[in-house]
């Protein structure tokens, strides 16, 4: 094989489809990549434990890059490299956001975590299992997630920017609803740049597919970033290409294309 590459695809909005699984013609594509020896990693905001069943569904070996980078392992949950926030920066998040249409959540290493004193509708609508509580304990945090009503972004970046310092934490909008909060220097960029090095793979030879803004950092990372045509506008900045929208296979069209059409071994 003359060049082994790195192919790292987000999942919401990129990879899945509404059912909330990939295609067969992606699952095909997969297949066809790993057989030819590439490395495929999934990368995704979310918990590795709502990750398991799109890597199983591929019927491929994955690395795993959940909470937006934090957490860095194979798909069944064997951790190769994490780094957790301070959960007292959950309290002082709580403390910024008052009086505003917010929730926080907190990604743990096993469960997630709604604060009560948020928005009681923002939170009846949260769509991942989670224990509301009325504060963090010694938890070990990953991520904390602020969920809002519409309208209130700029708000709430307001509030955190006068809160935290720059040193302290990442925060990322990743949709007009939603700003996930990592340790200062966490991303999905970071993470896949750690995995090609530790595998060997020259950066200039990673793949990576985004649609969001927590995306920009991978796509920026790898020797091409696409980014999807339903993508955050914002987005494209960010990418050196683009492929067809999520619901339309972008990301395995894009991968026959490039593997298949132009004969890259």
């Amino acid at each position: 094989m003359a060049t082994r590459w790195l192919i790292s695809t987000d999942l919401d909005g990129t990879l899945l489809h509404a059912n909330g699984y990939p295609s067969a013609r992606a699952r095909a594509a997969f297949a066809r990549i790993h057989e030819a020896g590439h490395v495929i990693v999934l990368a995704s905001g979310r918990h590795w434990d709502h990750m398991e069943h799109v890597a199983q569904f591929l019927g491929v070996p994955c690395y795993v890059v959940a909470s937006n980078g934090a957490w860095i392992g194979r798909q069944d949950g064997q951790i190769l490299r994490h780094q957790r926030i301070d959960a007292s920066i959950a309290k002082r998040l709580e403390q910024a956001l008052v009086g505003l249409p917010t929730v926080v959540t907190v990604t743990t290493d096993d469960e997630r975590l709604l604060l009560r004193s948020g928005d009681e509708t923002i939170r009846t609508r949260f769509a991942w299992p989670a224990r509301v509580v009325d504060e963090i304990g010694d938890e070990a945090v990953y991520k904390l997630t602020v969920l809002m009503q519409d309208g209130v972004m700029e708000q709430v970046l307001a509030r955190l920017t006068a809160a935290f310092s720059d040193e302290e934490v990442e925060f990322t909008r990743t949709d007009d609803r939603t700003v996930d909060i990592n340790a200062k220097g966490i991303s999905k960029g970071q993470a896949i740049a750690l995995l090609a090095d530790g595998i060997g793979i020259d950066r200039g030879h990673i793949i990576a597919f985004g649609n969001e803004m927590n995306d920009a950092s991978m796509l920026t990372q790898a020797g091409i970033g696409v980014a999807v045509a339903d993508a955050n506008p914002d987005l494209f900045a960010y990418a050196d290409t683009r492929t067809h929208a999520s619901y339309e296979d972008g990301v395995a069209r894009w991968l026959e294309a490039f593997f298949v059409d132009e004969q890259v071994s």
